[in-house]
């Protein structure tokens, strides 16, 4: 049974004898306690010492990817100076009701003309929806609509997409299909938290997050991120349909650090992940310059997600957001070759036959 609150804090209070810095951050950790069933492995006051870095995994249904990452992440480690953070929604429930005069429907979305996309937090998004007459829909990315055409089924997603109540009354057969959609959850998609639950690695220490209420990815990250700002040099996010070569987390590290030595007034963002989808500036032994960089994978220190990355983590396209308002001060690079590659065929903005993928990853065996 996951700890409730007072029993974590319990397991929290038994474990201080170790340094401050771990009784701090464990201090932290229970607070989040009242939002998350929290599971530990492999940790204690002398492993959180040894770490440098904590890594950030959001993970929601998708078992047979999970399965892989996880196995992939256990060979391919070779040092314990990071801890690992796995931050899962599968089983968390879903309001309906969020915003008053729209209802929530996830695992979809409906093509349809768009009247504009709002950049803000999804809250902003609805008080934007409710002024507009012309609007009777709007979605996690911002964007509100005037019509809805064809519905585009997203499988074991959520996705939110919000349609008015009043549209709904007047088109019953919308409010049908999008009810259907969101009780079709796959066996493959309801395992993943049990796959999260088995992740008992020998090498590294885990924190295991299982959201009672889902949010979305962008929101793990947020809280992993905040968990390990005050606390470790790097903070590195992945997500969990990915594999890895050997000694990954070093290369970037090793990288990063070259990058910097080579421009000490930039902030840099840096992903082991180099896609053609996001075009490059310039190109140099070990790393590219990047235009901009998807978030499947990103490294850099708490500085830099302080100044540019944790004002983007309110909505989908937290990722474009950073790329898209970065200023002269932000360096985005990628190694070179990809030490991640991407294997997920079913993702937020990747559908079959799309699939974003390295093309100069090569699997080194582990």
């Amino acid at each position: 049974m996951p700890a409730n609150h007072k029993t974590f804090e319990h397991k929290i209070s038994a474990g201080q004898s170790g340094s401050s810095r771990y009784a701090f951050f464990m201090r932290d950790l229970a607070a989040l306690s009242a939002r998350f069933d929290i599971t530990l492995h492999n940790m204690s006051g002398e492993r959180f010492e040894e770490c440098n870095s904590i890594l950030v995994i959001p993970t929601f249904g998708r078992a047979a990817y999970v399965r892989e990452c996880l196995a992939s992440l256990e060979n391919a480690f070779v040092n314990t100076d990071t801890l690992v953070c796995i931050v899962d929604e599968t089983n968390a429930a879903v309001s309906t009701d969020t915003f008053q005069g729209f209802r929530r429907f996830y695992g979809m979305y409906y093509s349809g003309d768009g009247i504009r996309c709002v950049k803000a937090p999804i809250s902003t998004v609805y008080e934007e929806a409710t002024k507009d007459d012309l609007c009777v829909a709007f979605d996690e990315s911002g964007w509100m609509k005037s019509a809805l055409e064809e519905p585009v089924i997203m499988p074991d997603s959520n996705f939110s997409f919000y349609i008015r109540e009043s549209f709904l009354e007047r088109n019953p057969a919308v409010r049908m299909a999008c009810d259907s959609v969101m009780t079709e959850k796959s066996d493959d998609h309801k395992a993943a938290r049990r796959v999260v639950e088995e992740f008992r690695p020998g090498n590294i220490s885990v924190i295991k997050l299982f959201k009672r209420n889902h949010v979305g990815m962008f929101d793990s990250l947020k809280v992993g991120f905040d968990l390990g700002s005050n606390y470790f040099r790097y903070l590195i996010n992945l997500d969990s349909d990915t594999i890895h070569n050997r000694a990954w987390i070093d290369k970037l590290k090793g990288i990063y650090r070259e990058i910097s030595a080579a421009n000490p007034d930039k902030s840099i963002i840096l992903s082991g992940f180099h896609t053609p989808a996001h075009g490059e500036l310039e190109k140099h032994g070990s790393y590219r310059v990047k235009k901009s960089l998807g978030g499947l994978n990103l490294f850099f220190e708490p500085e830099t997600y302080s100044r540019y990355v944790k004002k983007h983590l309110y909505s989908v396209g937290w990722d474009w957001g950073i790329s898209e308002r970065g200023d002269e001060g932000l360096l985005l690079a990628a190694t070179r070759p990809s030490v991640i590659q991407h294997i997920g065929e079913h993702g937020l903005w990747s559908r079959t036959g799309r699939c974003d993928e390295a093309d100069d990853f090569v699997r080194d065996g582990s």
